[in-house]
């Protein structure tokens, strides 16, 4: 991984961190990452430098990345989401372990994250698949990502198919979007909203997609 993107990660302590956003030292040059920790009594701050946050850590003799982003095209082992969020009290380990049971509703509120971090992540995928090699972990994320989000807007959420490509391919704000169509920016959000849900529900229930570092 040679970028970091904003979103959720799994440190390799076991804890999960929010990346907020990436920092240049405007003296230096020196990057940083803002990371903010995931669990209801440890909401503070932290940076930490690019190179470091890139690097592995040796855990039980074994090389491991010091951060493993979340995303849905492989599952976390069950050690590992009982690790994480046993420590950091955020989520319990059944939303991020395939199949082992329901997800409780108040925390829907995950598979929306993932619906937009689909979707704001979909060009960068594409330019993976142009350019990854095929085999690598990066490439088969990235596959799996799309072909989900195509077999979602072929099927079940075709209606959806036009807001998609000019938010998300073309690179539409809101503003521009809702100018384009003749609408309000609430109707715009109205209709992110229904799409994000829809997502998330069917993120939720389909048992081939698995959530992924």
């Amino acid at each position: 991984m040679k970028n970091v993107w904003k979103g959720d990660y799994l440190r390799y302590d076991g804890l999960l961190v929010h990346v907020v956003d990436t920092l240049e030292n405007i003296d230096t040059g020196e990057l940083f990452v803002l990371c903010r920790y995931n669990a209801p009594k440890q909401q503070h701050h932290y940076l930490i430098s690019k190179n470091s946050f890139l690097e592995t850590a040796e855990i039980n003799g074994r090389k491991v990345p010091k951060y493993r982003r979340f995303s849905e095209s492989k599952m976390l082992s069950e050690a590992d989401a009982e690790r994480a969020f046993t420590r950091s009290g955020e989520y319990p380990p059944a939303q991020a372990i395939k199949g082992k049971r329901e997800m409780p509703p108040r925390n829907g509120d995950l598979f929306l994250i993932r619906a937009k971090d689909l979707c704001e992540s979909y060009l960068h995928d594409m330019r993976v698949l142009r350019k990854g090699a095929a085999d690598s972990e990066e490439y088969i994320r990235a596959k799996g990502n799309i072909q989900f989000l195509h077999s979602c807007l072929e099927d079940e959420l075709k209606e959806y198919a036009g807001y998609f490509r000019e938010r998300f391919v073309e690179g539409y704000s809101i503003r521009k979007y809702a100018a384009a169509h003749g609408l309000n920016r609430g109707s715009v959000d109205y209709i992110q909203k229904k799409f994000f849900t829809a997502l998330a529900e069917k993120l939720k229930n389909c048992r081939e997609i698995e959530f992924c570092e």
